[in-house]
């Protein structure tokens, strides 16, 4: 999903995504955030694509890079949970001009 929309200056977006325990390791989370990549850089025509998530989650990160979002770097508590606590954060990003990743099956 998009979290946050700039289009007026940036024209950038934070995306975001959770997924049941059920229904994890199964390709759902890649392919979700895929199809809302492209639709916010086709519909929307936004240009930068941002994703965070907790350094200890590396199963996000997996999810990202197989949506074609690049690791930039780490934030220093840059994520809080739902229980309020920080954690150090990657910063994931994808250029609207990026090469579209392999296309991921669905379920």
């Amino acid at each position: 999903s998009i979290v946050r929309i700039d289009r007026v200056d940036q024209f950038t977006a934070l995306m975001s995504y959770r997924t049941a325990p059920w229904a994890r390791n199964r390709g759902v989370a890649s392919w979700g955030l895929s199809a809302a990549t492209r639709w916010a850089v086709d519909v929307l025509r936004l240009e930068r694509l941002e994703l965070v998530h907790a350094v200890a989650n590396p199963g996000s990160c997996r999810v990202a890079e197989k949506a074609g979002y690049l690791l930039e770097g780490v934030s220093r508590r840059g994520f809080r949970d739902d229980a309020g606590l920080r954690w150090d954060s990657h910063l994931h990003a994808r250029l609207a001009d990026d090469p579209q990743p392999a296309p991921i099956p669905a379920g």
